[in-house]
C-alpha cells in the first residue's frame, strides 16, 4: 500500500552549491550540480533534495563511490525549465539508444548477468582500444526508434556525431543538446561485435571497418 508508506529521509549539508561532476565516461557531464553529504543509495536517483524548510532544491542524481559522503543533485533551477517539455513527451535528444564509452573500465559490467557476453564485450573493448579506437559502444537499440531506423545495431561503435568526435557520453550529450528537433545528424563509426554481417549491397563487414549513416532526431 503506497499511501500507507512513510517517507524516509537522510540528512546532510551542502558542500558546494554549484560544482561540475564527471562521474564516468559512460555518464553525462553535469555542468552544474549541488554537492552534498546526504546519503543517496542505489535506487534513490530522481528523488528530491530538500532544504531545511522542506522545499525542493534539487533532484538527486549520483554519488562518488571513491569519496565518502560526496553526493550530487541537479539543481531545481536547471530542471524547472525542462518540466513542461518532459510532461509533453519531448524526447528530441533521445534517439532510442543505450551507449557506453570505450574509455570506461566498467563497460562490460552492463552484461554481468551473462558472463559469456561480458567476456566478449571486454575482449572487444580491449581490441578496439589497442587499435587506437575511441568512441561509444552501442549496448542497446530500441525497436522502431530513430537509432534503429538509422540501422544502428548492438556492437556498433560511434566515433563521431555531426563531424564532432565523441569519446564519452558527455561529448555525445553536448552535441545532442545543441541540435534541433528533427535535425539530421551524420554519424561515423566502426563495426565490432557485428562484424561479418552482410550489408544490403552484399558487402561483408570487417572488424574495425568504418561505417557512416544519418540519424534523424525526433521532432519533439
Amino acid at each position: 500500500n503506497v499511501e500507507a508508506q512513510k517517507p524516509v529521509y537522510t540528512a546532510g549539508s551542502v558542500q558546494s552549491p554549484n560544482v561540475p561532476a564527471d562521474p564516468s565516461p559512460s555518464l553525462p557531464h553535469y555542468a552544474e550540480t549541488i554537492q552534498h553529504s546526504a546519503t543517496i543509495n542505489p535506487g534513490n536517483s530522481g528523488g528530491p533534495l530538500l532544504d531545511a524548510d522542506g522545499k525542493v532544491i534539487g533532484v538527486n542524481t549520483l554519488g562518488n563511490p571513491e569519496a565518502q559522503g560526496q553526493y550530487y543533485s541537479i539543481s531545481s533551477d536547471h530542471v524547472r525549465p525542462l518540466l513542461d517539455g518532459l510532461a509533453a513527451g519531448d524526447r528530441h535528444n533521445d534517439p532510442g539508444w543505450l551507449v557506453g564509452s570505450l574509455d570506461d573500465p566498467e563497460l562490460s559490467s552492463t552484461y554481468r548477468d551473462d558472463p559469456k557476453a561480458e567476456r566478449l564485450v571486454a575482449d572487444t573493448q580491449e581490441r578496439l582500444l589497442k587499435d587506437g579506437t575511441s568512441g561509444l559502444f552501442v549496448e542497446d537499440v530500441a525497436t522502431d526508434s530513430e537509432a534503429a531506423k538509422a540501422n544502428l545495431e548492438i556492437g556498433d561503435v560511434i566515433t563521431a556525431v555531426k563531424d564532432t568526435p565523441v569519446a564519452t557520453v558527455g561529448d555525445l550529450c553536448d552535441v545532442l543538446q545543441s541540435a534541433t528537433p528533427g535535425e539530421k545528424l551524420p554519424l561515423e563509426g566502426k563495426y565490432s561485435l557485428n562484424a561479418g554481417a552482410t550489408t544490403d549491397e552484399g558487402h561483408v563487414t570487417r572488424f574495425g571497418e568504418d561505417w557512416s549513416t544519418d540519424l534523424l532526431l525526433p521532432k519533439k
